[in-house]
């Protein structure tokens, strides 16, 4: 069988409805031009959304860059003696959220690094607070990482951790956290946070909590073809046993000020690789609804394109961003600036939806 028949084939039985296998994922992913992965991954997601496409107006709040990992990836965190190591109050968090409120701001998105000052007291009283201020907001918040942590410095079981924090407010976790699963590469990335057991048994415990949570893969560093189709598959295979896992969110590794970049020389990303990666995911998640490609981890004008090559979720304002910021992500600085994400989506020629992570109040 030639290359280009073997391509057809693959992809003509995944759009009739046949689950993608890693063998044949890790094959297109090498071998298939990107615009017959565009053309598919175009035809798999509108046969799910049609031409809608979700974004959201939303703040993202990190209340301390203090964290006890090392990561070689992260240019955000610092020792709590480093001058430019912060701590937000909880009622400093409060302040901003009642500010961006009064901008038309509908989610908050918080995550911050491993400081045992943020325990679980700390998070109870910020989400117990911003539903006081609105019990509207939608609040996405506590990595599958962070959620380990204050488990563990609170000297509470993880189930209930999740089971307080729900209670409180909390109404999604991102999906953080995971980089690559594989453990070679997860070395070589210097990744000192939770491994793939930890990381899928955090998101399984939240599912049967009844906390919705998004998954993520960091690319675009020192991944090999088949661990980035190996670590989908490990969340393919989580969802099939524990469904709850809203979107999946392939996040581009930023370069700028961060150990693993200079040891590897590594340039990041191309525009290129990106539209394969989202491609790829869209034909692979099966059993996951949402493709989210957030503009700050890539650019406005790759984030666009992407809307035809299987993404159907551009991200957020992002306001106030700081942990891809400090990688040479951008955002915008505050909420007084006019969002453009609406015009990026119908000037792409789709139908711009205003939602929050949770795909409320959506007909879909």
């Amino acid at each position: 069988m030639s290359e280009t028949i073997k391509i057809k084939h693959i992809i003509e039985n995944v759009l009739s409805g046949n689950r993608l296998s890693v063998n044949d994922a890790v094959y297109l992913f090498r071998k298939a031009d990107l615009f017959t992965l565009g053309d598919a991954s175009y035809e798999f997601k509108t046969n799910i959304h049609k031409e809608k496409v979700y974004w959201r107006k939303d703040i993202n709040i990190n209340p301390t860059n203090i964290c006890v990992s090392r990561c070689g990836f992260c240019s955000f965190r610092k020792n709590k003696s480093d001058k430019e190591a912060y701590m937000l109050t909880v009622e400093e968090v409060l302040n901003k959220v009642i500010k961006s409120k009064k901008m038309g701001i509908n989610e908050i998105h918080v995550v911050g690094g491993l400081n045992r000052d943020c325990d679980l007291n700390y998070f109870r009283e910020l989400f117990a607070g911003i539903k006081k201020i609105d019990s509207a907001l939608f609040i996405q918040a506590l990595t599958a990482v962070e959620m380990n942590f204050i488990s563990k410095v609170s000297k509470i079981d993880l189930k209930d951790t999740i089971k307080i924090l729900k209670s409180s407010g909390l109404d999604l976790m991102p999906g953080g956290g995971s980089e690559i699963f594989n453990g070679t590469i997860r070395n070589l990335m210097m990744a000192t946070k939770i491994g793939k057991d930890a990381w899928i048994n955090v998101h399984k415990i939240a599912h049967e909590s009844g906390l919705l949570t998004n998954a993520t893969m960091l690319y675009g560093h020192v991944e090999t073809d088949l661990s980035v189709i190996e670590h989908m598959n490990i969340i393919r295979n989580a969802q099939d046993m524990h469904p709850g896992f809203l979107a999946f969110v392939p996040l581009s590794y930023n370069i700028k000020n961060n150990i693993l970049s200079k040891r590897y020389d590594l340039k990041g990303s191309s525009g290129l690789y990106d539209l394969r990666i989202v491609a790829l995911s869209r034909l692979f998640f099966d059993n996951i609804k949402h493709i989210k490609l957030p503009w700050v981890s890539i650019s406005k004008e790759v984030a666009s394109v992407s809307l035809s090559f299987g993404v159907d979720d551009i991200g957020g304002t992002a306001y106030e961003e700081r942990i891809i910021d400090a990688a040479g992500g951008g955002t915008w600085e505050n909420v007084t600036e006019k969002p453009d994400l609406p015009d990026i989506i119908s000037n792409s020629g789709f139908v711009p939806v205003l939602t929050n992570s949770g795909y409320q109040g959506v007909d879909e």
